[in-house]
């Protein structure tokens, strides 16, 4: 789907911190603080929550594969409440935001919000079988941004190196709300109207894989493959599995320029949200 106005819709920044190491399985991450910012009221939201799993499994993994521990005492320290709980108190602090402003839906945008935000969000609210309150959509601020900003020079996309560009930094404690609070600020000072790839909440956009940018993506919904769901849907139907030679077969047809990149990246989301049994 391709958002043109995001003034429809109530806007709020976010950010996830998570358990796990997202670059070796979706499947095994578990959100451990959710910070997000109100783009039409300015309030602020930030929770800490408890996860389910053993204590020597609390690790946060940095980008050059190091983690570091967190210590049970933190979560006793900041009032951690569980996930259905937290996942009540964020969707109604969104809620009461839209509704301030007279709107009946949320748009929550990230950075790298398909590839890391929303498939562990989605993965953490199907375990405790949770919604949005309102209907809600995902947008990816990095892509955004890389075309917003095409032809400025600039080569370092991350939230940190725009933050260093536009002097967007912020100096708040917690990571979480800090990293929605730059975005927030991010967006602001840019001034360019949020326009793009975006996606329903309980759904992942094509761009996820290789060799599938915004045109191949466009393409492929104009002959109905809308999302990652309806991907998956149709290689198993037409071949009773996936796998790499499944998707490359499907994904020639619609002429796509990295077919065999695509394939491949398609089996390794597969295997990395745990959905192994569509594999053949």
């Amino acid at each position: 789907m391709w958002l043109s106005s995001a003034d429809v819709h109530c806007v709020f920044c976010f950010d996830l911190e998570f358990f796990g190491n997202i670059a070796n399985s979706i499947s095994e991450c578990h959100v451990w603080e959710i910070g997000c910012v109100c783009m039409d009221t300015n309030d602020v939201f930030r929770v800490t929550i408890l996860p389910l799993l053993r204590h020597d499994m609390f690790k946060t993994y940095n980008d050059n594969e190091t983690h570091t521990i967190v210590p049970p005492t933190f979560f006793s320290d900041t009032d951690a409440v569980p996930l259905t709980q937290a996942m009540h108190m964020w969707s109604e602090w969104m809620m009461n935001c839209a509704k301030a402003t007279g709107k009946s839906s949320c748009l929550l945008v990230s950075h790298n919000c398909f590839k890391s935000d929303a498939p562990i969000l989605q993965q953490e609210m199907g375990r405790i079988n949770a919604t949005f309150y309102l209907p809600t959509f995902f947008f990816d601020s990095l892509l955004f941004f890389r075309y917003a900003l095409r032809g400025k020079r600039i080569s370092d996309f991350s939230l940190r190196g725009l933050s260093s560009k536009f002097n967007t930094a912020s100096n708040q404690s917690h990571r979480a709300l800090s990293d929605a609070l730059q975005l927030a600020q991010l967006i602001h000072t840019t001034r360019v109207p949020l326009s793009g790839i975006y996606e329903c909440s309980n759904q992942l956009p094509l761009v996820i894989f290789d060799g599938i940018g915004v045109a191949s993506a466009n393409a492929l919904y104009q002959a109905g493959v809308h999302n990652v769901t309806t991907l998956l849907e149709a290689v198993v139907s037409r071949y009773g599995g996936i796998n790499e030679l499944s998707c490359t077969e499907y994904l020639v047809d619609h002429n796509l320029p990295r077919v065999q990149d695509t394939a491949k990246s398609v089996v390794g989301f597969v295997k990395s949200a745990g959905m192994t049994h569509l594999l053949s």
